[in-house]
């Protein structure tokens, strides 16, 4: 089955593809095992996504256990995607290969690459690794305010995470809203490298 993919000008919002940006040297080591690596919550950009930015009524002790829980078992791979610029209408649709901060801040000033993938077959060819994993894929939120007095920690991490996934891994501060991010997390420390074998535009 051919992996050859038409990028439209202008593209459509929901295209179905993901676009993972890289430095060169990275760029060769994924084109030689044809795999991308997952990162540990503990190598983020953003300092507030080691923060639960909620209520914790025990000393902040929940929220210690809840924050190292994250960083030692938690993995992410980020993307970005098509984007409107302004209004929400097909004409103001703009391609994420096109994110001059992006090729600035992880394609090593733009001496790198951007790698488009079809996510649909992204996760169809790691549906296997994926299967008895706790992951979702999803939009990047972006807002000003961070904390949630609606959510308190728990002092059960694993059930904590998986019931407020979305509130610690899929919100971050609208500063970083330029990166249109798209966003892979599991819970798996032991999970690596997923494949893209079959889901790699070229």
């Amino acid at each position: 089955m051919s992996n050859i993919y038409t990028v439209k000008c202008p593209p459509d919002y929901d295209d179905g593809l993901l676009y993972h940006f890289t430095n060169g040297e990275a760029l060769f080591k994924i084109l030689e095992s044809m795999t991308l690596k997952l990162s540990s919550m503990s190598s983020v950009d953003d300092l507030n996504e080691k923060c639960i930015c909620c209520r914790d009524d025990g000393w902040g002790i929940n929220g210690i256990n809840i924050e190292k829980y994250v960083e030692r078992e938690c993995k992410t791979l980020s993307f970005s995607r098509n984007y409107y610029e302004g209004e929400e209408r097909t004409s103001n649709v703009q391609s994420a290969i096109n994110l001059p901060r992006m090729w600035a801040e992880y394609a090593d000033k733009n001496r790198g690459a951007c790698l488009i993938i079809n996510e649909r077959r992204f996760l169809e060819e790691n549906q296997v690794v994926l299967k008895n994993t706790f992951y979702d894929i999803s939009d990047v939120e972006y807002h000003s305010m961070l904390y949630d007095d609606s959510i308190t920690a728990t002092d059960n991490p694993e059930q904590f995470v998986k019931q407020h996934y979305k509130h610690i891994l899929f919100r971050k501060h609208s500063d970083w809203h330029g990166q249109h991010e798209r966003r892979l997390f599991c819970i798996g420390k032991d999970l690596e490298y997923l494949s893209i074998v079959n889901s790699l535009a070229r």
